[in-house]
């Protein structure tokens, strides 16, 4: 094996999908009375991936200031799960907003049934509800309830909201 073959490819993995990095800017020279362009340098990730053997670019990558936040150095065997790490985020607040968005269809629906204006409401029957709705509208009232919080300790909260609001006088 050549030396060439020998060095190990080095995988970063940026938040951006097209991130890059310049390591040179480029720039303009006179020479001879002429003006001349001298190019740059720089590292560009594709689909959030960079990979490379250059020792200089291993250096530069390592020691630069967005390194292990913006952009991460990870293993092979490492880069499923890195990548699948960062995209938890998204999904995370996309099921926040989903669920959000739930609370408020029950809310109109509420509303338009004549609910809320004048008329008591009525108490919500969340036995009749899955878990996962149950979780959805905690999560949606900013009620935390851990993941293996059972069906009953989440109604118990869900109930006490819902005991705080009727006590709040409306803003109006």
């Amino acid at each position: 094996m050549s030396e060439q073959q020998k060095k190990e490819k080095i995988k970063y993995i940026s938040k951006g999908l097209n991130f890059r990095i310049v390591m040179k800017s480029s720039y303009t020279k006179e020479v001879n009375g002429k003006i001349i362009a001298m190019p740059g340098n720089s590292i560009q990730f594709k689909e959030g991936v960079y990979e490379t053997d250059d020792p200089k670019e291993i250096k530069f990558l390592d020691n630069h200031g967005d390194c292990g936040g913006y952009f991460i150095k990870v293993k092979d065997k490492d880069l499923a799960k890195a990548r699948n790490d960062k995209f938890k985020d998204l999904d995370t607040k996309t099921a926040e907003l989903k669920a959000k968005e739930k609370e408020l269809e029950r809310r109109e629906k509420a509303l338009e049934e004549g609910e809320g204006l004048g008329k008591k409401e009525e108490k919500t029957d969340y036995s009749k509800m899955k878990i996962e709705e149950l979780k959805e509208i905690a999560e949606a009232r900013d009620i935390e309830v851990g993941e293996k919080a059972d069906k009953e300790k989440i109604i118990e909260a869900l109930e006490k909201s819902d005991l705080s609001n009727e006590k709040e006088e409306p803003a109006f």
